[in-house]
């Protein structure tokens, strides 16, 4: 869920950002609403890290290792559909039922996956957790907007970062301890027990959320929907082709045809402009791809890289997930701190989160490479993840900062259908090179990976200034 996501008002930031002393976020109008979000967050971090955590073992067992990036992925594809689908609800309808489906979805999800006798069936419960996820993370974007006051919402966006804090520490170690104990089917249902705790303060916030006079869909949104779309479908034809090209031999065909696709689509789902990181909105956009495309880039294949070809059980696995999501939050509160905020401008923080990525690349390069052990190596990973937090809270905010009140579910949705899409085609490459070396795997692969995703985030920090400078 949102946490970088894991992103709301007026298009011009306020000339004090200093919260007021009577006005902050445990005051009793909005504790509800904070707790509710927090609650669902976490919930949904516990629930990735756990899937991340165990991915490897459910894949070896089911006999799907090829599969892996797919597997992985496939929840991102149908993100992509249900967030584009939720922003035109969240215009018409307000939040209350995009929250409530997409807790129904999520307890179906679970379920599906849980109880997989096959890869297939598998991947059909990890496609509904990525409906869930989207109607889940929008919704609460709105909601935020709805109940909170604009100079407490990058608060808010922090406290999404916060809220992975124990998920990723505690996690993976309890989903790994749960798989050997109980078997991995174990870890996909616990999250239902979490749930019931988040739903009470959920449905008490969603009292206040803003009634929407409703309407019929514009042109426009069942073209970003239908876009939307066609992105997933080419995102996953690219996905399996890239997998398949050496078992069947539609894979090549396939895969072109998804890239073409792709391209096109691309350009009717996301603003005019973002492929050229025009100022502004579009710039905004572009870069939450970029950002995305290189963190899934360095970081999705690391469990992987740590069990098979370093032999690591899944709790010591994990290692990752737990250091991606402290320094995540450290990195999204430092951004969003009155201080930072007072001293630096947009554009200064965005750079200097994505040269941070860049940086700590180097230590899963190596140790993809078998140059460092794992301790160094995640010290480097602890720089990108933290500027990973830097880079996401301070483009969430201002993406809030750039589109019109009208127009937030329709702006948010792109922004966050950009960074689905860089995330999928991260994992869909990633996945390619994984299923080419499925019978052999070294760390050659993960190497040629992490390197594409540092290369990525120094093109988005040649490009940060493009966001604008309040």
């Amino acid at each position: 869920m949102t946490a970088e996501s894991p992103t709301t008002p007026p298009a011009t930031a306020p000339a004090d950002v200093r919260t007021p002393p009577r006005d902050r976020l445990t005051s009793p109008a909005h504790l509800p609403m904070v707790l509710a979000a927090l609650c669902v967050v976490t919930l949904g971090a516990y629930e990735n890290r756990a899937v991340t955590t165990v991915l490897p073992v459910v894949a070896r067992e089911l006999d799907g290792l090829q599969w892996y990036g797919l597997a992985t992925g496939v929840s991102s594809l149908t993100f992509l559909v249900a967030t584009a689908v939720a922003g035109v609800l969240g215009d018409h309808r307000g939040p209350r039922a995009l929250i409530l489906t997409g807790v129904v979805t999520f307890v179906v999800a679970q379920v599906l996956t849980g109880l997989a006798p096959s890869m297939p069936v598998l991947l059909l419960g990890r496609a509904t957790s990525g409906v869930a996820e989207g109607l889940l993370d929008i919704g609460l974007v709105v909601l935020v907007a709805d109940v909170m006051p604009e100079h407490l919402r990058a608060r808010v966006f922090a406290g999404f970062a916060v809220a992975w804090v124990l998920p990723s520490l505690l996690g993976p170690f309890a989903a790994g301890l749960v798989a050997e104990h109980w078997g991995w089917r174990a870890v996909f249902i616990t999250p239902l027990v979490l749930l019931a705790v988040a739903l009470p303060p959920l449905l008490t916030a969603l009292r206040d959320a803003l009634p929407r006079p409703g309407g019929r869909w514009r042109a426009r949104d069942r073209a970003t929907v239908g876009a939307a779309l066609l992105v997933a479908a080419a995102v996953g034809a690219l996905t399996w082709g890239t997998a398949a090209w050496a078992t069947s031999t539609l894979a090549a065909p396939t895969a072109a045809a998804g890239a073409v696709v792709l391209v096109l689509a691309g350009r009717r789902l996301l603003p005019a402009g973002t492929a050229t990181l025009s100022a502004g909105i579009p710039a905004v956009v572009g870069l939450r791809l970029l950002v995305s495309a290189t963190f899934a880039a360095m970081g999705t294949y690391l469990p992987l890289l740590l069990a098979e070809v370093h032999g690591t059980g899944p709790r010591l696995a994990g290692t990752s997930l737990a250091v991606t999501g402290v320094c995540w939050a450290l990195g999204s509160s430092v951004a969003s701190g009155d201080a930072v905020r007072e001293r630096t401008s947009a554009v200064q923080r965005l750079r200097a989160g994505l040269l941070l990525m860049s940086a700590g690349a180097t230590g899963p390069l190596l140790l993809a490479l078998g140059a460092i052990g794992l301790a160094p190596s995640m010290l480097g990973w602890c720089v990108s993840a933290l500027g990973m937090g830097i880079a996401t809270n301070t483009l969430s905010v201002r993406t809030v900062e750039l589109a019109p009140t009208q127009r937030q579910g329709e702006v948010n949705a792109a922004a966050t259908l950009a960074a689905a899409i860089g995330t999928a085609l991260a994992t869909a490459g990633g996945g390619a090179l994984v299923a080419a070396h499925a019978d052999h795997l070294t760390g050659s692969p993960f190497a040629v990976v992490v390197a594409g995703g540092a290369l990525l985030g120094l093109v988005g920090a040649a490009a940060a200034h493009r966001v604008g400078s309040p």
